[in-house]
């Protein structure tokens, strides 16, 4: 669990964690396993879920290296279906639909995270005002 009083500078998508297992760069591999380990990047219990749902052996590779993850609560959902009314997105709450990317940018926006992601995902996270995005290949310049 996250100390509230804590500052997590960034959190991360499943497609930043999918780039994590797939990268064939072992710094930036070994940057964004550091940063997760030491809490600089958190990830929503949502996105974990997902990511290790479909991709269950690389999961279990990185879950060591996991050290924050941050639990859903109501103000998360509000935050996800709200981006998504402003996309037009016909998103819903159910569990067929986890639409993390959503829950991902919430999360972001009610507390100033940056997002880790993919160059594919970010124009998505910047059709959404105040979400911040970071390509994950771009991480070691800040």
């Amino acid at each position: 669990m996250n100390d509230p009083g804590e500052i997590i500078p960034f959190i991360i998508d499943a497609r930043g964690l999918r780039e994590v297992v797939t990268t064939k760069s072992n710094s930036l591999k070994a940057l964004c396993l550091d940063m997760l380990l030491k809490g600089a990047i958190a990830v929503p219990t949502c996105v974990w879920d997902e990511f290790s749902d479909a991709y269950e052996d690389e999961a279990d590779g990185i879950a060591g290296s996991v050290s924050k993850k941050i639990p859903m609560n109501k103000r998360y959902n509000a935050g996800a279906a709200k981006a998504a009314e402003s996309l037009n997105s016909g998103f819903s709450l159910t569990d067929s639909n986890w639409a993390t990317d959503y829950f991902a940018a919430s999360i972001a926006m009610t507390h100033g995270y940056t997002i880790i992601t993919t160059p594919e995902q970010q124009p998505f996270y910047a059709k959404l005002s105040s979400c911040k995005s970071l390509d994950i290949n771009l991480l070691w310049t800040v």
